[in-house]
């Protein structure tokens, strides 16, 4: 598991090699890895999707989860400090980890193999290193079949982008905005698409699967808001660490939001 970093977005240099070492980790397949930072603590927590031994990763995915490890340093190396956290939702889907706006709290938006991929948020325990579980739930935000969820928070509001499931699909998949003054909700269904279906054959705009927003600071000292998605299917030698992302920075139109609505996003645009 890899960690790069860059002063540019441009310019990037390999600082860990094997920041989750290989050596000292559950044996499994890992994938969609986060990370976040505990102010409290002075720890980084990684979030990470981790598929157990099976016959095949198929089979495995019944048994999904996610394997807490942490650190002092965002370059790693990460140990392993929960191997299965404890969501109130079994076998778990993709996932996206962030802090709220006090910088207090964190949660994860994910969804679950065995609830027909329906997205929910859940607060983190004080450390960052485990679920609450059920009581701090959102409850289902999104319809069955979703996945990909990113999160984040701009300004009052917390925005979720989901897309339907697409397992490395080329087409590429969906981004449904929601939006909440709250984590937990409740959440309201924008009916906004920031990547439309193009055709009849499934392709999107962005042929690409949602990945994460980062966020960025700007010139003028204000922040602006990354979009990132996986267009798989693009590596020349097949291997999905190759596939290429599509990045955008996100616009909004400020002049729509009132105390009940959230400012809208722009489509994207390739």
């Amino acid at each position: 598991m890899r960690v790069y970093s860059s002063p540019d977005l441009k310019k990037w240099t390999l600082e860990n090699e094997n920041a989750l070492n290989t050596e000292t980790r559950p044996y499994g397949i890992y994938f969609r890895p986060k990370v976040l930072y505990n102010k409290n603590t002075a720890k980084y927590l990684l979030w990470v999707n981790h598929l157990p031994n099976d016959t095949t990763p198929l089979a495995a995915y019944g048994k999904a989860g996610y394997t807490v490890a942490s650190s002092d340093s965002p370059k790693g190396p990460f140990e392993v400090v929960t191997e299965a956290a404890a969501l109130s939702e079994g076998s778990a889907g993709d996932a996206d980890i962030f802090v709220d706006a006090s910088g207090e709290n964190a949660y994860i938006a994910y969804n679950g193999w065995y609830n027909n991929h329906k997205i929910s948020v859940e607060k983190l325990n004080n450390d960052f290193t485990d679920s609450l579980g059920a009581q701090y739930n959102s409850g289902y935000i999104s319809p069955a079949k979703m996945e990909a969820p990113q999160v984040f928070y701009r300004e009052g509001w917390y925005y979720l982008l989901y897309g339907h499931t697409c397992c490395f699909c080329k087409e590429g998949a969906g981004a449904h905005v929601q939006y909440a003054k709250d984590p937990l909700g409740p959440w309201t269904d924008s009916e906004v698409e920031l990547n439309p279906q193009i055709n009849r054959q499934g392709y999107h705009k962005i042929a690409g699967q949602n990945s994460y927003v980062f966020r960025i600071k700007q010139a003028d000292e204000t922040y602006g808001y990354v979009f990132a998605n996986d267009l798989w299917s693009t590596a020349a030698d097949n291997l999905k660490s190759h596939d290429r992302q599509y990045w955008h920075q996100l616009e909004f139109d400020d002049s729509v939001a009132t105390e009940k609505v959230a400012p809208a996003i722009k489509e994207l645009e390739w």
